[in-house]
């Protein structure tokens, strides 16, 4: 992909950007760096103004001539040392994580190469807005930096340059969410389909603002605008396919999805259990890499895991019930055949990987588990508790992500027909057989 093909920032500042600047400015000192005019040439904040509540309402319903991203500074930006320092935290917690990345090439190490990505004070700001958001985000992105070296190295990329721009990718790879409105992460919240449209395209904001603020290359800018794709085509925010994926968005969506899986629980150690449940979505080399290097570090390095909090048979009645549920609206549509040959092609679609999540599903053996577990005990129990509990994750979390797509995909239906393609969507997310308000 070309740099001009790449995407820019909108000249109107994001609403939800800018609130959690100003509760950031409650914080911490945050200043403009240079003059802001609207696009017509009026002046609307002088060089040295404080951000406050006023800026907000001086600037957000002006078109402007540079983006205010830009200009931004901050007296507690977010910076290498941060992220350095929650770096060697990790690698202190997870001696799985110290082998991956007990590599060098000469004097290039990992840490070593995280050291040297630039963060400039206008870059520092963003992240440390990102930070105030989410105050996980310092250790998901050194978590993926990390990872991410080690997956880069381990395979065909062993150039300096391109590890240097993966773990410069890393860094800001999620740095578009700041654009998304806060709801969406509540983790109570029912995301509805504009929510979801609005989130999908954060990696589109976080390249514009690679390439406008932090100042990265074409290729870190391509890997963050493609760290949500998949090589089989059911990524997004672009859909894109097989070689038209750059090789660094590869290492960075394994990175990306391996520390997103730790984060909701699955030990490091057994996540190769889980990947293999979606072996086409990703460059089968570097997945084969992964399984490799876990296989060979088999019993070496275990994570806590607590038993206590299994809910696997609550899951597994959960997919089975979603299953059932859309395996019988399938046969209803077939009887009634309610949609137009457009919308029933995404339909169909919709279906298709419906069918590949319920045979990865089928074909680990978990949906036979629940008579199994209380026989189990001790080691035994310990362990297929957490295998499961991380391939039952992942399951549930690509039912919800396909209830998403489809609610989105079926805005553009007749009346009739969304509300019948909303059915399979509310069963997916296990949510109750009624209409999603968009």
């Amino acid at each position: 992909m070309q740099e001009h093909a790449l995407p820019t920032l909108p000249s109107q500042a994001n609403q939800h950007f800018m609130e959690a600047l100003v509760d950031l400015s409650e914080h911490h000192e945050i200043e403009v760096s240079e003059d802001i005019y609207a696009h017509n040439g009026t002046k609307l904040l002088a060089r040295g103004s404080r951000v406050d509540a006023k800026l907000y309402e001086r600037v957000i319903n002006h078109k402007l001539r540079r983006p205010i991203e830009t200009t931004l500074v901050s007296s507690r930006a977010f910076s290498t040392k941060d992220l350095c320092s929650e770096a060697e935290k990790l690698l202190d917690e997870i001696p799985l994580l110290r082998s991956f990345c007990n590599w060098s090439m000469g004097r290039v190490t990992p840490l070593g190469m995280l050291e040297r990505v630039k963060i400039s004070p206008q870059a520092g700001t963003l992240l440390a807005v990102a930070e105030s958001r989410n105050a996980k985000s310092r250790a998901h992105l050194a978590l993926v930096a990390l990872i991410a070296a080690g997956l880069a190295h381990s395979s065909r990329y062993k150039d300096p340059q391109m590890l240097g721009d993966i773990i410069a990718a890393s860094v800001f790879h999620d740095i578009g969410e700041i654009y998304v409105d806060p709801d969406f992460f509540a983790s109570s919240a029912e995301i509805t389909p504009l929510q979801w449209q609005s989130f999908a395209a954060h990696p589109i904001i976080g390249a514009a603002l690679v390439r406008e603020v932090v100042g990265l290359d074409a290729t870190c800018q391509t890997a963050i605008l493609q760290h949500h794709e998949r090589i089989d085509g059911i990524g997004y925010p672009r859909g894109v396919t097989g070689s038209a994926m750059s090789p660094a968005a590869n290492v960075l969506a394994i990175a990306e999805v391996v520390s997103s899986m730790r984060g909701r629980g699955c030990p490091l150690h057994r996540i190769d259990i889980a990947l293999k449940i979606v072996p086409h979505e990703f460059d089968p080399a570097i997945i084969r890499l992964a399984h490799d290097f876990l296989d060979e570090q088999w019993g070496r390095f275990e994570e806590p895991y607590d038993p206590a909090s299994d809910t696997t048979t609550v899951d597994i009645q959960k997919i089975a019930d979603r299953i059932e549920k859309a395996l019988e609206l399938r046969h209803e549509w077939h009887v009634m055949h309610p949609f137009s040959p457009s919308a029933q092609e995404a339909i169909d679609a919709a279906f298709e990987r419906f069918m590949c999540v319920r045979r990865a599903f089928t074909s680990t053996g978990i949906d036979g588990l629940e008579e199994l577990l209380p026989v189990l005990g001790g080691v035994e129990l310990r362990e297929v508790g957490m295998e499961s509990s991380c391939v039952l994750d992942e399951v549930l979390w690509r039912l919800t992500r396909l209830s998403r797509d489809l609610a989105l995909k079926c805005q553009s239906f007749s009346e009739t027909e969304r509300q019948e393609a909303l059915r399979l969507s509310n069963i997916l997310a296990g949510l109750p057989d009624r209409r999603l308000e968009v």
